[in-house]
């Protein structure tokens, strides 16, 4: 019989905020989760086609000299508001939620004009296409009997840990040249500087909860079952990003069209640190009637050679205006290809400390990571109310790239090389102004965001915990069942100005 954890158990949990997006195989399993509060924002960065603004560094070179000025733009995400519900994450009836403010900056510009060459249009940015900060610990505290071959009831401790602290940031610039009335060709390169901060563990424990206890009748020592795993990855990436855009007016005006080509990151320098720890002790098979082996696992190390891959990409977009040019609709859509799965760092075979050994420890220590195909796709509107206002609103997806049948599964003893995963698809939706007062141009907006998945596996499952499972190799915990379901909801404002300096 399976009764509700909760009736039997006091559970905590402490977080900061949990992005299951985050719980990635590289570094994001996303591509359009950015936001550079700039005009492209409100059109849900439907703007490979034409008025890509300050942003166009990013979407499309081509367009940096779509207006012939000297321009600095700031932005920075007033609030975001995240709210994420898990239920049965970490067995049934265990729910998890989550709330969480994000205040961050996002985008700083300058655009400048050639003072040789009035068609040649430079700009140089900085600019954080993601920024992630997860953290959560699950508490379950449960008193049952889980050592059969033991009387009475013994303490159940279950714990699970997750940690993922990511931020991409890109320094660099662009230029673009007029062709002709009609054809501007441009390119950008940005210095592309990764970190992560990731940990994942689980620590189970069953324990007699009085100095005494009795095997049918006769006293027994005192001890603590007992498994446990966690793993640590930390470093940093610097590599290179290069876009190169086209865009074409049409006679009339009234269309744009743009493309533009994001090629795969080249490596110039990466250094990370990997920790892998598995502990099994006093752990007793009732089907074999003997103790199962008790296991220790410890391996580290540092400073070690990593290659993280962004996948090459092309985006297509258009911008059609109305003959009065009191609107305009946006549209734009981005193939991102598949990336191999591959090996993020360059660990070697060492020795380890502890009588849990593997042929292999070059392989146990490292993390694998590959990329799907993603053909995402974005739509926006403005309505044109006066030379000074218009109202600019957008819908866009944001498919992740997770490929693989399954979630890891934390703690199992095969150390499995590949991180924590659990994604789901995104939608975001747009609306907000944008005016000028002199100089100054004002961006505000507000987004949300949904995201939706279900019957996924529990991360862990303190449900009717079994001492060792032969069938699965585990130790401490029940048999995970897929039902857990994702919830997913952010609102977020966000406010950007630019400011024309003058020619």
């Amino acid at each position: 019989m399976n009764l509700p954890l909760k009736k039997y158990s006091s559970i905590f949990w402490t977080l900061g905020f949990l992005i299951l997006s985050a719980n990635t195989f590289a570094q994001s399993s996303y591509y359009w989760t950015q936001n550079f509060n700039t005009e492209s924002s409100l059109l849900a960065g439907a703007v490979v086609g034409g008025n890509a603004g300050a942003s166009a560094v990013y979407y499309n070179p081509a367009l940096i000299n779509q207006k012939e000025s000297n321009k600095l733009a700031l932005s920075a995400n007033l609030v975001s508001l995240k709210s994420m519900k898990l239920d049965n994450l970490a067995g049934t009836g265990a729910d998890y939620r989550a709330l969480k403010l994000q205040f961050q900056p996002k985008f700083i510009s300058y655009t400048g004009v050639s003072k040789k060459d009035s068609k040649l249009i430079y700009e140089l940015a900085f600019l954080v296409p993601l920024h992630l900060d997860v953290e959560y610990n699950f508490v379950s505290n449960q008193n049952l009997d889980i050592i059969k071959r033991l009387d009475g009831n013994e303490d159940y401790l279950g714990e699970l840990n997750f940690k993922n602290a990511y931020d991409d940031y890109y320094v660099g610039g662009g230029v673009s040249y007029r062709l002709s009335d009609r054809i501007s060709v441009g390119g950008s390169v940005f210095i592309s500087y990764k970190q992560m901060d990731y940990a994942a563990g689980l620590d189970l424990k069953a324990l007699q909860n009085s100095d005494t206890v009795y095997s049918n009748g006769a006293p027994e020592p005192f001890y603590i079952a007992q498994n446990s795993y966690s793993e640590k990855l930390e470093y940093t990436d610097v590599s290179l990003v290069t876009k190169l855009g086209v865009h074409y007016n049409s006679p009339n005006g009234r269309w744009g069209f743009g493309l533009n080509l994001t090629l795969p990151n080249l490596r110039v320098y990466g250094s990370g640190d990997v920790q892998k720890e598995f502990y099994r002790s006093n752990v007793y098979d009732d089907s074999e009637d003997e103790f199962t082996k008790d296991l220790a696992f410890t391996n580290i190390q540092e400073e070690i050679k990593t290659q993280i891959k962004d996948p090459l990409s092309l985006a297509f977009g258009f911008q059609y205006r109305s003959p009065n040019e009191n609107h305009s609709i946006f549209f734009t859509t981005e193939y991102f290809f598949a990336i191999d799965k591959y090996a993020m760092l360059e660990t070697i075979d060492n020795i380890s400390i502890g009588n849990l050994q593997f042929e292999n420890t070059s392989k146990v220590m490292n993390f694998n990571a590959a990329a799907g195909q993603v053909f995402n796709f974005a739509i926006g509107l403005d309505q044109f109310i006066s030379d000074k206002l218009t109202i600019n609103g957008g819908f866009k997806t944001d498919f992740n790239a997770f490929v693989g049948d399954r979630q890891k599964v934390i703690g199992s003893q095969d150390i499995e090389p590949i991180l924590s995963s659990v994604v789901f698809n995104q939608y975001h939706i747009i609306i907000g102004p944008s005016f000028k007062v002199k100089k100054f141009g004002v961006v505000l907006g507000v987004q949300y965001t949904r995201g939706r998945n279900k019957d996924l596996y529990n991360l862990a499952f303190f449900n009717e915990p079994i001492e060792y499972n032969p069938e699965t190799n585990q130790s401490l915990q029940g048999v995970r069942q897929q039902n857990m379901n994702l919830r997913y909801n952010e609102i977020s404002i966000f406010f950007g100005i630019t400011y024309g300096l003058g020619r």
